[in-house]
């Protein structure tokens, strides 16, 4: 079974806009036996993908809304159900909308749970995604917030067109702006990703493609993959040592040991990283903010 890896290119002259890559890499019986190849699926058998984003900042300032955004995910509370956009969700369910809209929730509840969906035409096969920015990932600014992100990588097989019978399964919605599929009473739009329990037909325009695989841990387990974005973390770093080498702090000598301080703390950062089942998501935002706060401090 593939082991889906995502690795991360961040423009860190500007903090504005990053790429995906997907570093799973060619399937080696002994170095790699969950990379693409035979005896697993070859690049070439992957025909969509979803990301879905996160952040340390976003989770811990989510909570409840009456409404419905675009790409945002929700979690259900409460009890009975409710419908929106054709759809149907209970107390227990996790979704994300490809449209907006203010719901008419009964004895329900509705809870943002920080992460976010953007549609992509990337695959496997690619050198690297489009850029992502910010209003790709649910955030308002136009410069990334320096926080531990998460992502979520699938992939998605074999498509199916309209008209032909299909197993039971989980599948993503795909197609043309504006196609849409329609199984029973729901319609889905494309990015949208339902799962069926028995065999089922589907009309409309758009295709739909089989779940295949998505992010795992070391065990093998399905998870998020943890990577760190820093961008006014670096730039505190660096300013601080072009004004050593400038001379420009008013003591040098004590802006020596400050900047051994954050190359420590930066270091630690990236070790953190290096392994996601010792990662302490809260203590690497307090290490981030730890940066910026000593490089912001005067020297003397």
């Amino acid at each position: 079974m593939i082991r889906l890896r995502v690795d991360i290119d961040f423009d860190i002259n500007t903090g504005e806009t990053f790429k995906a890559l997907d570093y799973t890499g060619p399937y080696e019986a002994t170095l790699n036996p969950g990379g693409f190849g035979a005896p697993n699926i070859e690049y070439s058998d992957v025909n969509a993908t979803r990301f879905i984003w996160s952040s340390y900042l976003k989770e811990t300032t989510a909570g409840a809304s009456s409404t419905i955004v675009n790409g945002v995910e929700y979690l259900v509370g409460g009890t009975g159900s409710f419908t929106f956009d054709t759809k149907t969700y209970s107390a227990g369910d996790t979704f994300i909308s490809m449209t907006n809209g203010t719901p008419t929730l009964n004895d329900c509840t509705l809870t943002q749970t920080g992460r976010y969906c953007s549609v992509t035409d990337f695959l496997p096969a690619d050198i690297q995604s489009s850029d992502f920015t910010p209003s790709l990932l649910g955030i308002d600014s136009l410069i990334f917030p320096d926080s531990t992100y998460s992502v979520e990588y699938e992939v998605y097989t074999t498509v199916y067109a309209a008209g032909t019978l299909r197993p039971a399964g989980t599948y993503i919605v795909t197609g043309s702006v504006g196609d849409t599929v329609t199984v029973g009473s729901a319609t889905y739009r494309i990015g949208e990703v339902f799962t069926q329990g028995s065999t089922f037909t589907t009309t409309g325009a758009g295709s739909i493609v089989a779940y295949y695989a998505t992010t795992v841990d070391d065990n093998g387990e399905p998870d998020y993959t943890y990577f760190l974005l820093g961008y006014n973390a670096y730039q505190a770093i660096k300013n601080l040592e072009l004004s050593i080498a400038n001379s420009q702090c008013p003591c040098v000598s004590k802006a020596l040991p400050k900047l051994q301080t954050v190359n420590n703390n930066w270091q630690a950062l990236q070790l953190n990283f290096s392994n996601d089942l010792s990662l302490d998501i809260s203590g690497s935002q307090i290490l981030l903010d730890e940066i910026i706060s000593i490089t912001s401090t005067p020297c003397k």
